[in-house]
């Protein structure tokens, strides 16, 4: 990271950010030229492991690139985003964030994990639980295993 200064290494500023951020990017990259994506998710964070789930639907460009052997993906998320206007320096001005990005692998998870990680992504978007179907066999369930990630925060005045 660049701006060290803005690095934070809190797990808990880090569990912030995933609990606030209403939707998440995901980078993915076909071999020809990249494909941006926001998506509702859940997690998994231990403090230092994380694990990001989100849900799709069977067929797409998305589950294309990933079933083509693609599954290298980035994300980013923030939160608290704020202009900060400098009018008689626009050159000065710049925002105040929080944010976490990072990369790693995605894959389908399987049927054992469906489940569970849908119900993970449910709670997080609706705070509650909310009873899943029978069968679930008209949506995918992806996951993002990260492998790194970082956070920062911009408090510019």
């Amino acid at each position: 990271m660049r701006r060290t200064d803005r690095e934070v290494v809190d797990p808990e500023f880090v569990r912030a950010v995933l609990e606030g951020s209403v939707k998440a990017v995901f980078g993915f990259y076909d071999g020809l030229e990249p494909y941006v994506v926001p998506m509702n998710y859940g997690y998994q964070f231990d403090g230092t492991e994380l694990k990001l789930y989100m849900h799709c639907a069977t067929e797409g460009r998305r589950m294309s690139i990933i079933r083509n052997g693609h599954t290298r993906v980035a994300f980013e998320m923030d939160i608290d985003k704020e202009l900060v206007l400098n009018e008689s320096m626009p050159c000065a001005s710049g925002m105040r964030y929080k944010c976490l990005m990072g990369v790693g692998n995605i894959r389908i998870v399987d049927n054992a994990e469906k489940r569970a990680s849908l119900s993970r992504l449910i709670r997080r978007e609706f705070g509650k639980d909310i009873p899943l179907p029978t069968s679930l066999d008209g949506v995918e369930v992806l996951c993002l295993d990260v492998e790194s990630y970082s956070a920062k925060q911009s408090l510019k005045r």
